[in-house]
Parts: C-alpha cells; structure tokens; sequence
C-alpha cells in the first residue's frame, strides 16, 4: 500500500522532491501520514472533486484485509480558515 500511496502522489504534485509519507501499521490498518509541498497541499485539496479524496478511495479499494487510511498533514488547518 505504501508503494501505491506514493505512486499516486507523486504523479500529481510539481514538488515530489518535498512528499514525506510516515507510515503506522496496526493489527486493523495502515495510517499514512502525508506531508506535501504547500502549493501541492492546495492542489490536493482544490476543488469540489478533491485529489486527496479520490486518493482514498483507491487506497480504501486496495487495502485487501487491512484498511489503509490517508491523512493529509495540515488538511483541518486548511479546513478551518475556510
């Protein structure tokens, strides 16, 4: 799963140079916690059809016995000054 998380980050974001995937594993799930670029932060997160959502849903789709959960580091910051 992480290899497919960071597949599909970096086939979008202008900063690849920038991802930082910190990945927790437990018994249920995989977390992965996404740190980006702050222009490719905006850009995941742009729109009424969000990247980052989509992103999910494949992830979620893949997980096979073990959910995999993408969080977006500093994506409720964003949410709130909205």
């Amino acid at each position: 799963m992480e290899a497919l998380v960071d597949f599909m980050v970096r086939s979008v974001v202008d900063h690849p140079e920038d991802i930082n995937l910190k990945v927790t594993e437990g018994d249920a799930s995989v977390l992965f916690e996404l740190s980006v670029h702050e222009d490719d932060h905006a850009y995941l997160l742009d729109g009424d059809d969000q990247l980052i959502a989509a992103m999910r849903q494949i992830l979620g789709a893949s997980g096979g016995n073990r959910r995999g959960v993408l969080e977006l580091v500093g994506e409720s910051d964003q949410a709130q000054e909205e």
